[in-house]
């Protein structure tokens, strides 16, 4: 993971130094491409540097340590490696999120579509509360979502919340493991 990690972050310095040359800014179509190849690079590099400086913490904190200090001292030595080892392990789960490749349908729209089964006012109540639940979670994820509501020919009520990106870099891949048929025993 690491030596990948290491090859973004020279395409990442490679790709400053292109974006800083006159001739690439010239070319709006090269310059947008490079662009939108740095921004999707930008995060993971920000993190990686995030665990590197973690590792270099501890590393530090480690040989401090071995100069024996006095113990109020080693006590906040201790207390610095604790939170580096934290910030190591949260970075390297952070950044194994972020190298999950990319569904080329994550930049898409999505709708979602909730309806009432057979069950009468007490299914409609229960789709109306799960579709509460559905915005409620989608705008946690930064996610604009606008509910609209339309009739069917038997009375029955479809809520349907097209989602919205705020951002194009948002992966909305998590809505692909949701899809689920719910029923009332």
């Amino acid at each position: 993971m690491f030596e990948r990690l290491e090859a973004i972050e020279n395409r990442y310095e490679e790709l400053n130094m292109r974006l800083a040359d006159p001739s690439v800014v010239n070319d709006q179509e090269q310059y947008l491409k490079l662009m939108k190849e740095h921004s999707e690079l930008t995060e993971i590099v920000e993190k990686f540097r995030e665990h590197k400086k973690y590792k270099e913490a501890l590393e530090d904190a480690k040989l401090m340590l071995d100069e024996k200090p006095d113990k109020e001292l080693a006590e906040m030595i201790e207390a610095e490696i604790d939170d580096a080892r934290e910030g190591i392990a949260r970075t390297e789960r952070e950044l194994k999120i972020l190298l999950m490749p990319k569904d080329p349908n994550d930049e898409k729209d999505v709708i979602v579509e909730i309806r009432a089964g057979a069950g009468g006012e007490e299914a409609a109540l229960f789709a109306a509360v799960l579709g509460e639940k559905k915005q409620l979670c989608l705008r946690l994820y930064c996610l604009e979502c606008i509910p609209i509501t339309l009739k069917v020919r038997d009375g029955k009520r479809v809520l349907l919340i097209p989602t919205l990106q705020k951002s194009e870099d948002l992966r909305k891949s998590y809505l692909r493991l949701k899809v689920k048929v719910h029923t009332a025993a």
